[in-house]
């Protein structure tokens, strides 16, 4: 698969998503293109690692680091867990998936989009995105997740916070009533 480089002029990082690397397309979807970006490696400059395509900042990408140091070897380029590398980043999953068209610089994709394209049967069309009904980052089952096709706003529904907090949390709000019905 050849590789372009990114739109926004005077960078000459790899294109990744929609044309643009990734620090240029999280600006460009947030309306800023060509705002300036401050870089911690240098484009290109990849894990040492045969095989290992992960960006890096030293010799090591942060995997390589973290086993040399653990185990005094950086060991193989492959992720030893099955199925590729899991993260947890800002309370998101996010999957090692480096052919994924919505992958991020590092390889890595949103699990709840995985979810969403998985039911949807098809890849999420720009302007739509995946939101957590109950608002638990991580909670990527199916019937947590629905389809937007605009921005979210910050927060989560009333109603769905409130049925939330009665399923899981049933005798805080009984008792919380309680004491509201109270002189």
């Amino acid at each position: 698969m050849p590789q372009s480089t990114c739109l926004a002029s005077d960078c000459d990082w790899p294109a990744t998503t929609k044309g643009r690397c990734h620090a240029h397309y999280e600006l460009w979807s947030r309306g800023r293109p060509e705002a300036p970006i401050k870089r911690r490696t240098q484009p290109g400059r990849l894990c040492e690692v045969e095989g290992c395509m992960k960006p890096s900042r030293g010799r090591l990408c942060s995997m390589h680091t973290a086993r040399k140091a653990r185990l005094g070897v950086p060991g193989e380029a492959r992720s030893k867990r099955p199925g590729g590398s899991r993260v947890i980043n800002n309370g998101y999953v996010r999957l090692h998936r480096p052919d994924h068209p919505s992958a991020y610089s590092d390889g890595y994709v949103q699990e709840h989009t995985l979810v969403m394209e998985g039911m949807l049967g098809r890849l999420l069309r720009p302007g739509e995105n995946v939101h957590h009904k109950n608002g638990i980052r991580d909670d990527n089952r199916p019937e947590n997740l629905e389809l937007w096709s605009v921005g979210q706003p910050s927060g989560q529904r009333v109603k769905d916070l409130a049925e939330w907090m009665v399923r899981f949390h049933r005798d805080i709000v009984i008792a919380e009533l309680h004491r509201s019905e109270e002189p």
